[in-house]
C-alpha cells in the first residue's frame, strides 16, 4: 500500500544500482540494503515469474494487504510472526478465498452505501470462533496478530457490521 515502494520497485531501484546507489541528486539512497535485498528478490523472481507490482489501498479490508501490514508490524516490534511456506493455492484454500480480495468468504449479497467512505466505524475480528469489535485498528491488530486462521475487517457503518457478523457466523 505505499507509493513509494511501488515506485521504488517498479523503476528507481534500477537506476540506483546502475548510479552507484545514489540519487538523481547525487545523495546516497536510504535504507539501500532494504533496496539491494529487494532488487535481488526481483531479480530472481523475474527469472521464473511475471511479477505484477501493484498499488492497493492499506487498511481497507485486502486480505493479503492486510496480512503483509501484520508480518511488517510484528517484524518491525522484534517478534518472528508465524509464516506461512507453499504454494499459494494452498495458502487461499486455508483462508478460503483470493489474497487480493475483501476479507470475507462469500461476497455480501448486499454492500453498504458507506463503504470504504471516511472514517471506520469498527474493526470486526473472527478469532477462534468468536466475532469481536473494537474501535481502532490497535487494538484489533493486537487481538488478530500472529494468529492463523482469523478473519479481519475495517467497517464502515453499523449496518455493515451487523451483516458481516451474520455473514461469519453463518
Amino acid at each position: 500500500d505505499s507509493a513509494y515502494v511501488l515506485q521504488g520497485v517498479t523503476g528507481w531501484m534500477f537506476g540506483w544500482e546502475k548510479n552507484g546507489w545514489k540519487t538523481q541528486a547525487k545523495e546516497d539512497v536510504l535504507n539501500q540494503d532494504l533496496w539491494k535485498e529487494l532488487l535481488a528478490i526481483s531479480y530472481r523472481l523475474k527469472s521464473v515469474l511475471t511479477v505484477r507490482w501493484e498499488k492497493v489501498a492499506g487498511h481497507a479490508g485486502v486480505f493479503g494487504n492486510e496480512r503483509v501490514d501484520v508480518i511488517a508490524t510484528a517484524y518491525a516490534d522484534h517478534e518472528k510472526p508465524l509464516l506461512f511456506v507453499g504454494a499459494l493455492s494452498q495458502y487461499e484454500q486455508i483462508i478460503g478465498g483470493d489474497i487480493f480480495s475483501l476479507v470475507e468468504t462469500t461476497p455480501s449479497k448486499k454492500k453498504s452505501s458507506n463503504k470504504n467512505k471516511g472514517p471506520a466505524y469498527s474493526y470486526v475480528s473472527f478469532v477462534d470462533g468468536k466475532i469481536h469489535t473494537d474501535k481502532t485498528w490497535a487494538i484489533c491488530e493486537k487481538r488478530v496478530k500472529g494468529k492463523k486462521g482469523v478473519k479481519f475487517k475495517k467497517v464502515f457503518s453499523k449496518q455493515e457490521e451487523d451483516e458481516l457478523t451474520k455473514e461469519w457466523l453463518g
